[in-house]
């Protein structure tokens, strides 16, 4: 018993050396140091991410992921239930959108995950505010509120929203997963605009943060949002970019506009799941744990896969660098890139996800000195892109919408408008724009939109930059450009490349809109023409460099080349093996050594060999550039002998160990029994014992083994080449040697 208390004690102690230097993050540990036995609130991350798939049908995707989240968590699934039911576990919650289960569980039970072998990283679920009024104060109906007569509201008109109504496009069939702190469902200007959830959702939406059917907006937020995106003016000002879309409430945060990644995701999942073509998050997470980063970008990335947009407040922290500075100025999921690469992101490109980040802006398109400003960098993770210094970053945001005294619904009211600043009202303005686009043409791809309302917004500036982006969007504008992208061959953007090996380069580019196949050149030479947006070239040169571009290939003929990109097969590095076979010869008083005892070590050549170095009891000794060596000694003692092979450019692994005991051998007392002599003229031994008989010969080879059964034994060695030898006699108590030499 006591035995097993030591054991499980040492496993605990080895989990949790193991967690402060790999997996537990630094806050958690925090945590855990502190005296209390509360459950801690943690997300659970697994190694595990899920491939992109050939997939294109929406449930197939949403059903793929979740078989993989379920495989991946299985194993620790099943620890946390089972530790559910001993009250050292609660509240669990397996993620499917992003590979990660949320849970409160004991320091025990988080030491004990924090070795398991599918988990990458266990981080603190902590209830941060999401929003940014700085004083944490809820909006009320104090708050100055909006006249009810001025028709259409300033920001409608700004962006030409209403141009685009005239056309007949008002956001009609389109529903918006409006991730928030809920909403007035009994507010005039939205009760017609609302998602019917049927009997099991009767609120038009769901609370994951609470996990129940509460939506009612507490805080005050998420109401303005929505009247935003599509408040129709019932109340007697429209305020709503499309006022015929539909709102799914979904509600991530408490009435103190408090939540967390898990809850956010959670909202995710449950707007995608249920039909949800676009979402808006003008929320963010303040100078993310790594964690929370990595949870929410996975959550994005899988997002755009199964073919959905979100629109995401920048931030309000553009006044506070000392607090908040650049590269961290901007909030997660803001931090995240973009479904589209601009090309003056391709300098420095990275991957992309489902996030199109709204800056503010006033009425006279100057840059609201509180919306946040990038670029955001996310070195240091396991996505490792958009390197910062020297590098440009991710410029963030990518476009720009109003965002300083914005009208829209109040939350506290059911009939009243209110006045609100921030990037949180810029970019439900931008979700109203894509309401227009996905009307008009439903199976635009996330970055077909994110292309188009970047290429279309009002130009402000040279270029692409981490203040207003690409530009104030321009719903006619991105209207008009969707006709005209069904006709102009655009070319492929972000080409990339990354060696594989020696002979192999991938190749991957984002889809062009218009492209039927694509057509990949090395150089001025053709390839292949390809349907996939990814490409392996095979059968190169080692260590060569290799340039592509790449052409999009439409109805309607060919596109202009791709921006070139340049990429140097691997190196061919020859493997350098570790030694094999290593064995030993002991031999003791040999005539003319000056040692009393000599091992000879031998072991087979390695490949490329330039020499070998030999350890005893790890330390080096010696480098010999032949496979043995010999090592002498006076004293009797146990040794440990290891030899590790030099090539021309590295070294090898160390090869096994060989314990060695050297020690006396012969016995003294049974000379007489145990004759060995040796008639050169006959080529022949004759040895008087009944005993084992083992010659071998200088590399450690056994050229002779028998066991004789009679005394006065002759033995025919004329077979053997010329040399020394060792003989060896084995009784059952004593050890008898002697060297020959054949000549």
């Amino acid at each position: 018993m006591r035995k097993y208390i030591l054991l499980i004690v040492s496993m605990l102690l080895c989990g949790f050396v193991f967690a402060q230097n790999n997996t537990i993050e630094p806050e958690l540990q925090e945590i855990l140091d502190k005296d209390s036995n509360d459950l801690i609130s943690v997300n659970i991350v697994f190694k595990s991410k899920h491939k992109t798939t050939d997939k294109t049908d929406r449930k197939e995707i949403i059903d793929d992921l979740k078989s993989f989240s379920r495989q991946s968590q299985e194993n620790v699934m099943s620890v946390l239930l089972s530790e559910e039911k001993n009250s050292n576990v609660e509240k669990v919650r397996s993620h499917w959108l992003t590979n990660v289960v949320n849970c409160k569980a004991s320091r025990e039970v988080i030491y004990m995950l924090a070795s398991h072998p599918d988990i990458a990283m266990i981080g603190y679920d902590k209830d941060e505010f999401l929003l940014w009024d700085s004083d944490h104060k809820k909006y009320d109906s104090s708050e100055a509120s909006a006249s009810s007569d001025r028709g259409l509201t300033q920001n409608i008109t700004h962006v030409n929203a209403d141009d685009v109504w005239n056309q007949g496009f008002t956001g009609k069939g389109v529903l918006v997963g409006l991730i928030d702190t809920g909403v007035n469902i009994e507010h005039i200007d939205l009760v017609d605009n609302l998602w019917d959830g049927g009997e099991e959702f009767p609120n038009h939406g769901y609370n994951t943060y609470e996990d129940n059917h509460n939506v009612s907006d507490g805080f005050g937020h998420g109401t303005h949002c929505a009247g935003t995106i599509c408040g129709n003016g019932a109340s007697g000002t429209q305020t709503g970019i499309a006022p015929d879309a539909t709102i799914m409430v979904v509600k991530v945060m408490d009435d103190g506009g408090y939540g967390g990644a898990s809850s956010i995701c959670a909202g995710m999942e449950f707007a995608i799941e249920h039909g949800a073509d676009i979402l808006n998050m003008s929320l963010g997470i303040p100078n993310a744990s790594t964690s929370a980063r990595e949870m929410m970008r996975e959550a994005c990335v899988n997002t755009m896969q199964i073919g959905l947009v979100a629109t995401v407040a920048a931030g309000n922290e553009g006044q506070l660098q000392i607090s908040f500075p650049v590269p961290n100025n901007v909030r997660t999921p803001g931090s995240c890139p973009p479904p589209w690469i601009h090309p003056d992101q391709e300098i420095n490109a990275g991957g992309t996800s489902c996030c199109i980040v709204v800056g503010a802006v006033d009425f006279n398109n100057e840059a609201a000195a509180f919306s946040s400003r990038g670029p955001v960098t996310w070195a240091q993770t396991l996505y490792d892109d958009y390197h910062y210094e020297p590098e440009i970053g991710l410029i963030r945001p990518d476009v720009c919408a109003p965002g300083v005294g914005i009208i829209s619904a109040n939350p506290f009211s059911s009939t009243g408008l209110t006045t609100m600043d921030g990037t949180s009202q810029a970019a439900p303005c931008v979700a109203g724009v894509v309401c227009l686009m996905l009307e008009k043409k439903p199976e635009l791809t996330p970055e077909e939109i994110s292309m188009i309302l970047e290429t279309t917004a009002s130009k402000l500036d040279d270029n692409k930059n981490n203040a207003r982006g690409s530009g104030l969007i321009d719903a006619l504008a991105a209207i008009e450009q969707i006709d005209s992208d069904e006709e102009e061959c655009i070319a492929p953007t972000s080409l990339a490349a990354a060696a594989i090996d020696e002979y192999s380069i991938a190749l991957s580019w984002n889809a062009s809109p218009s492209a039927e196949s694509y057509d990949i050149y090395r150089g001025d030479s053709f390839v292949k023409n390809v349907t996939e947006t990814v490409y392996n070239d095979t059968e190169l040169n080692p260590n060569t460099e290799y340039c592509y571009t790449v052409v999009s290939v439409c109805v309607n003929g060919e596109s202009d080349h791709s921006s070139q990109v340049c990429e140097t097969t691997n190196e061919l590095i020859v493997p350098c093996n570790a030694p094999a076979n290593l064995s030993y010869l002991l031999e003791e008083d040999i005539d003319n050594y000056e040692y009393r005892f000599r091992v000879t070590l031998t072991w087979d050549e390695a490949d490329n060999a330039a020499a070998y170095k030999v350890y005893l009891d790890g330390e080096d000794i010696a480098e010999v550039t032949t496979p043995s060596y010999v090592y002498g000694c006076d004293d009797e003692k146990t040794v440990s002998f290891s030899v590790v092979t030099k090539c021309e450019n590295n070294d090898s692994e160390m090869s096994e160990p060989l314990t060695v005991e050297i020690k006396y051998q012969s016995v003294a007392d049974y000379g007489d029994e145990m004759d060995i002599y040796f008639n050169s003229k006959e080529n022949e031994l004759i040895i008087n014992a009944k005993a084992k008989i083992q010659i071998v010969d200088m590399m450690g080879r056994v050229v002779y083994n028998e066991e004789m059964s009679h005394d006065n034994n002759r033995i025919d060695i004329s077979n053997l080449q010329d040399g020394a030898y060792i003989v060896r006699v084995l009784g059952n108590d004593c050890i008898k040697i002697r060297k020959i030499v054949i000549n």
